[in-house]
């Protein structure tokens, strides 16, 4: 139930931020893997002829790095991460959702700049199969 409210919203991220597309992702029970592409072939930061893509997940790492619509990739998620807590907040009152401690979603977010074909093909596999190799994850838990 929250899984889908949460892959509706990021489904949603293009609409607040133009220059962004979305490529493959995941929500997993306690963690999401995404990669999502910023800007056009003229992208700083990536080789010449690539649009910047970038690997994040909810895990660990510190963000960085500007896209090139303006906003960091910290803004992205921040956003994300606000009006999905927002959203569960509003199950938890409304007695759909269980309460939670502390937080919903940790402080910071693991990012990786995808250089190649063979980076995004091998993150992109990750991603993809995460879901049958949950149980073998080390975020598992019943």
């Amino acid at each position: 139930m929250i899984g889908e409210k949460i892959k509706n919203e990021w489904e949603r991220l293009p609409e607040r931020f133009p220059n962004v597309e979305l490529d493959v992702f995941v929500v997993m029970p306690n963690h999401f893997h995404t990669i999502l592409t910023i800007g056009n072939s003229t992208c700083r930061g990536a080789p010449c002829g690539y649009p910047l893509r970038v690997g994040a997940s909810q895990q660990t790492g510190q963000p960085q790095g500007i896209a090139p619509t303006g906003k960091t990739i910290g803004d992205m998620i921040e956003v994300f991460k606000s009006l999905t807590t927002n959203e569960y907040i509003c199950g938890v009152k409304s007695g759909k959702f269980p309460p939670f401690e502390k937080r919903i979603w940790q402080r910071n977010y693991h990012e990786h700049i995808i250089r190649n074909q063979q980076s995004y093909e091998k993150i992109h596999d990750y991603i993809t199969c995460n879901p049958e190799n949950w149980g073998e994850d080390k975020f598992f838990v019943e």
